[in-house]
């Protein structure tokens, strides 16, 4: 189950969070890609710099992503420890 953002202006990059407070963003688009990821990775320093956690981890919802997409999420999180999970609408459901 998630969450969607009560205030709808200048979310910074998250769109809700999952009952475990997990960040999420979700594109209504195909092929989403690469770029996506990447400000989605600043999203998640800006949300987490308060943070004492060190694992920092979000989810990015869209109907499919590009080869790029999976490629700079999986480069996230073995060079930075950003674990972005992305997640198609199939999956979902």
């Amino acid at each position: 189950m998630a969450y969607p953002m009560i205030k709808k202006s200048s979310d910074r990059g998250i769109d809700g969070f999952t009952s475990d407070g997990i960040p999420v963003q979700v594109k209504q688009s195909e092929r989403v890609g690469r770029n996506v990821v990447d400000n989605f990775e600043t999203a998640l320093r800006r949300y987490y710099q308060d943070s004492d956690k060190k694992n920092l981890k979000g989810i990015i919802v869209a109907f499919s992503f590009t080869t790029g997409a999976y490629k700079e999420a999986k480069r996230a999180k073995l060079e930075d420890n950003i674990e972005i999970e992305l997640l198609t609408v199939e999956e979902l459901f």
